[in-house]
């Protein structure tokens, strides 16, 4: 069975299981000096176990029960079933879901979401394709290989879109009206003395510190409504090179 080899993935890598009295929920976790990575696994064949608000309410106790003013915590979600409509009903907004689509042998990875726990992604692929006996005696394993939806369907055409997009640039043109006081400069302006300040008080390398300023961080909206982070971290850039580019 999938679950019983990601179990297995798991330990292998190191996590530790803990029980939790909700049935059909798997929580793993691995603390590391200043990070703790924690997946959170979920049997939700049909896509009715739970609702939106049930959801909600899962993922913060989990995660609050984990969360340490001196570490990073890592949070991931992993739903598998057969329903994928209805689990994406269930998950709502979540942008730290991964889902494992029992019934077209899956991962399947939206846009907006996390894409890296690990090296996990890569166990999954090994895991599902060793459960796919037409691939692998065919050795079809380029159109099996890793289902990412980038807003169309299809199976090889996904993966490949996804390295495209990580690989391509984008050329940005600005027309000015010859004023040194526009928006852009003005907001170039206020991002330079952001940063200057910044650098003078600590190092924009040091993770913490940027968090603690204000950085994008998700689990501290979603479970501590720090929303302003929203408005901050667009003045927030990790050394010169960031804000350079």
């Amino acid at each position: 069975m999938i679950l019983d080899k990601l179990n297995s993935c798991m330990m292998e890598k190191g996590f530790r299981k803990i029980k939790v009295n909700v049935e059909n929920i798997c929580v793993y976790f691995k603390d590391m000096e200043q990070e703790i990575y924690l997946l959170t696994v979920y049997e939700a064949s049909t896509g009715q176990e739970f609702t939106q608000e049930q959801f909600r309410y899962i993922q913060s106790q989990i995660y609050n029960n984990f969360n340490k003013p001196d570490k990073i915590v890592h949070f991931l979600t992993i739903i598998y079933t057969d329903n994928m409509e209805k689990v994406r009903e269930m998950s709502g907004m979540d942008s730290n879901v991964w889902y494992l689509d029992n019934r077209n042998k899956r991962l399947i990875i939206y846009e907006n979401h996390r894409d890296e726990f690990l090296g996990l992604q890569k166990e999954i692929d090994n895991i599902l394709y060793g459960t796919t006996p037409d691939n692998e005696a065919s050795g079809d394993k380029e159109n099996y290989y890793h289902d990412v939806r980038r807003g169309h369907s299809g199976r090889g055409e996904e993966y490949t879109q996804y390295q495209y997009n990580q690989e391509r640039t984008y050329e940005r043109r600005t027309k000015g009206n010859g004023s040194i006081f526009t928006v852009t400069n003005l907001l170039i302006l206020i991002n330079g003395l952001v940063f200057f300040i910044m650098e003078i008080r600590g190092s924009t390398h040091d993770l913490y510190y940027m968090l603690d300023k204000g950085a994008l961080y998700w689990p501290a909206m979603e479970f501590s409504h720090e929303y302003y982070r929203f408005f901050t971290y667009m003045f927030l850039h990790f050394g010169i090179d960031h804000l350079i580019v």
